[in-house]
């Protein structure tokens, strides 16, 4: 857990936290099968930039057509990898901040 002291981050320790860090951003409106390994693609060459940057976060930006395609419907294929994903970035000692886009309103 992190909070905010005047203009540093502390952690629930009250260390100062500094944070380098990298975006990764998938936007696709559809998710065919072209489109899934595209992201995935994307995805591995984010972990690979963040661990030869030496990161410690990840602000993992998509947008929302991605997971709910039509109203109430959600892809599971899409949510399964955005979990792996972060669940490597987890094993890896990389937090994420997930920064969800609702593009057009």
């Amino acid at each position: 857990m992190f909070y905010i002291d005047g203009m540093k981050i502390r952690d629930e320790y009250g260390r100062e936290r500094i944070f380098r860090g990298i975006n990764i951003c998938l936007k696709f409106e559809e998710m065919g099968i072209t489109e899934l390994h595209k992201a995935e693609k994307e995805l591995k060459k984010g972990l690979k930039n963040a661990l030869e940057y030496g990161a410690n976060i990840v602000r993992l930006g998509f947008n929302w057509a991605m997971l709910e395609p039509e109203e109430n419907v959600y892809d599971e294929k899409i949510l399964k990898m955005l979990k792996d994903f972060v669940q490597e970035l987890k094993d890896n000692n990389i937090y994420v901040l997930i920064d969800m886009h609702q593009d057009l309103f």
